[in-house]
């Protein structure tokens, strides 16, 4: 829902030239917006910056009402995840012959484990993305249009408080949820794997 609204958000700033306008420009045209539209535009502006404000809040409010449980779920699923993968590889080098039934149920784990990280972090990517688009699409509108001055403050201005606001959703400030989670996550797991796989050979070894 949060990602449908920031594309609506997207698409009615484009709109406001009542013209397509591509985020990459090749031949910049400008086109006047007829006197009696400016009011409405500039209603138009405020009222899009307005959503947009209340769009980040319910970010924020979201990721800190569900930061807390968040973070205890990540935690517990990543240790059964490096314990899933733990068992699995010492079966594999032969050094333990669990039963096949504990093989596919740890195959399970690890399937299941990794699709639940890859769909929240996908959702969230696609949130921050279509955040950081807005001010793309407010310059390439800007350049394209010529404006009242009093749209073009209130779209500098928008643009301005779009430099210090980023759309993040974090557990407790601690863990970002986004892509580069996977790519934490997965140092931390395969570092503590080989921690725990080299503890093994050498008790084994003893």
């Amino acid at each position: 829902m949060i990602d449908e609204r920031f594309k609506l958000i997207n698409s009615n700033i484009i709109k406001l030239c009542n013209k397509e306008v591509e985020l990459i420009i090749t031949k910049p045209s400008f086109i006047a917006l007829p006197p009696h539209l400016h009011r409405s535009v500039l209603v138009d502006v405020i009222s899009i910056r307005q959503a947009y404000n209340k769009l980040c809040n319910i970010c924020n409010k979201t990721a800190d009402f569900y930061g807390v449980p968040l973070l205890f779920t990540l935690i517990y699923n990543s240790i059964l995840f490096m314990n899933a993968l733990y068992i699995g590889i010492i079966a594999h080098i032969g050094m333990n012959e669990p039963l096949l039934i504990e093989e596919i149920i740890q195959g399970v784990i690890v399937v299941w484990f990794v699709t639940q990280f890859v769909i929240l972090t996908s959702y969230v990517s696609k949130i921050i993305n279509q955040s950081e688009e807005t001010p793309i699409i407010i310059n390439a509108l800007m350049s394209r249009c010529t404006f009242d001055v009093k749209i073009e403050r209130e779209l500098l201005n928008f643009l301005h408080e779009l430099s210090f606001r980023k759309v993040k959703f974090t557990s407790c400030d601690i863990i970002s949820i986004d892509r580069s989670f996977l790519a934490t996550i997965t140092d931390k797991v395969v570092i503590y794997l080989i921690i725990l796989i080299q503890f093994r050979i050498g008790i084994t070894k003893k």
